[in-house]
């Protein structure tokens, strides 16, 4: 009966540590999908322009950049989709709401270049870039959460 008892706790003890194992995974699988997300956004804020200029008058450009604009979305789309650990949590839901801008940019965007009536303004006025600029600072005030 005592081997029992003992066998019992032990094993409520493993199990409880394994919650807090879980939870530490589960933080560290959120950061490293951040940051993927956040090298993702830079790297697509930094082609778009090149993208949106040659896209103006080349129609092949132009299917580049659709193409690129759908890929973004989908990165988006997965980030909003994670759950971040109990204290990014109020960040991450900031990011979400600048990601849904984003998204409406992205949206208004590829409907021009799918009608062949993009022009660089409709890029420039968009919210495009500065959303951009904001969430990838959110991404940073997670990273410095979690350290």
């Amino acid at each position: 009966m005592k081997r029992l008892k003992l066998s019992a706790v032990i094993t409520l003890g493993l199990l409880s540590g394994c919650g807090v194992l879980n939870e530490v995974n589960s933080g560290i699988n959120y950061i490293n999908e951040s940051t993927e997300y956040m090298n993702e956004a830079q790297v697509f804020a930094e082609d778009l322009s090149s993208l949106a200029n040659d896209a103006v008058n080349n129609e092949d450009a132009g299917k580049k950049l659709e193409s690129r604009l759908t890929e973004m979305k989908s990165n988006i789309e997965e980030f909003n989709k994670l759950t971040p650990p109990e204290a990014a949590t109020s960040v991450h839901e900031e990011a979400v709401k600048q990601n849904e801008k984003l998204l409406s940019g992205i949206d208004q965007v590829q409907t021009a270049v799918k009608e062949g009536t993009f022009q660089l303004e409709q890029l420039e006025n968009s919210e495009i870039m500065g959303t951009i600029t904001e969430v990838t600072d959110l991404m940073k005030t997670i990273e410095k959460i979690q350290e």
